[in-house]
């Protein structure tokens, strides 16, 4: 929700350090085996844009050319050669 260590920590009544130092424990549950290799599937390579997504006006402008979504949701894209190809596939 775009709050700081700060707010939760007054929220909750902790301290920001106590915060933090538990959102990274999650955040690394999250991101390694086995709720990673379980739960997150990237798309192939020839995936479509979904139907939803390329046919919605609300949405399509904004994300048509994303590379991907920092909640893990992928948009296939392409690039030219000039660009460098896929050089930038799934980068940050």
């Amino acid at each position: 929700t775009g709050l700081t260590c700060i707010h939760v920590g007054e929220r909750f009544q902790r301290s920001p350090t106590t915060i933090t130092k538990y959102f990274k424990r999650i955040l690394q549950a999250f991101a390694t085996p086995p709720f990673y290799t379980t739960y997150v599937r990237l798309p192939a390579a020839n995936s479509p844009t979904p139907h939803e997504m390329r046919k919605n006006p609300r949405f399509y402008p904004f994300f048509g050319h994303v590379l991907g979504a920092i909640d893990g949701t992928h948009i296939r894209c392409t690039s030219s050669p000039e660009d460098g190809g896929d050089a930038n596939r799934n980068r940050k």
